[in-house]
């Protein structure tokens, strides 16, 4: 039995991971409750009991959270999708036997910046942190001695309502697809932006 790190496991894709792998697999799923991303970067201290088969990165704030506040605050949102989720990863390497896997975003791409479907200044912060985010990962590929991928999961409805004329990826199928990338991962796809299907992403 694998021992399965997921970050942001409570909800949207970290419980579609979460509910996948929780079949043959130890699963050590967290949420904000465990560890703050807003404010911490440390593990917890009972992580440091386990070596991980697989951690994944996951959790992450949209920007329909600011659309609920009403306050758009893009150093809370660089915290916790790119910053202290990097760190928390990066001081948790001893630990990790296996592969990692980074949840990220076409949002972070400067090609596909292109293509966005929002042109307002207020969505720039999410952009902002897929992107930091990827590079990080970029980085760590370098610094680990396990596989590191970086994955754009496709289009799932994560938060309600949805938005008026976009298509959505079912959440389950796009996971499974995603979990057969990650547990054949080897050091020869490490650094490697991939959708969830396979294909390369541009940077």
């Amino acid at each position: 039995m694998k021992n399965i790190l997921i970050t942001g496991a409570s909800r949207g894709i970290g419980k579609y991971f979460a509910d996948a792998y929780g079949v043959d697999n130890n699963v050590i799923g967290l949420s904000s409750k465990d560890i703050d991303f807003r404010n911490d970067s440390q593990p917890p201290v009972f992580l440091k009991d386990y070596a991980y088969d697989t951690v994944i990165l996951n959790a992450g704030i949209t920007n329909t959270y600011w659309k609920r506040t009403g306050y758009v605050d893009w150093e809370t949102m660089m915290a916790v999708n790119a910053f202290n989720q990097i760190r928390f990863l990066y001081n948790l390497l001893p630990n990790i036997v296996g592969r990692i896997a980074i949840i990220s975003s076409n949002s972070g791409s400067i090609y596909h910046i292109q293509n966005v479907r929002s042109y307002e200044f207020d969505d720039l912060g999410y952009k902002f942190s897929k992107h930091v985010l990827n590079m990080a990962g970029v980085w760590l590929s370098k610094k680990a001695d396990v596989p590191v991928v970086i994955l754009h999961p496709g289009s799932i409805l994560t938060y309600s309502p949805p938005i008026e004329g976009r298509k959505y990826h079912n959440g389950a199928t796009n996971v499974a697809k995603m979990i057969d990338l990650i547990e054949n991962l080897t050091m020869k796809d490490t650094g490697k932006f991939v959708r969830y299907d396979k294909k390369l992403m541009e940077w």
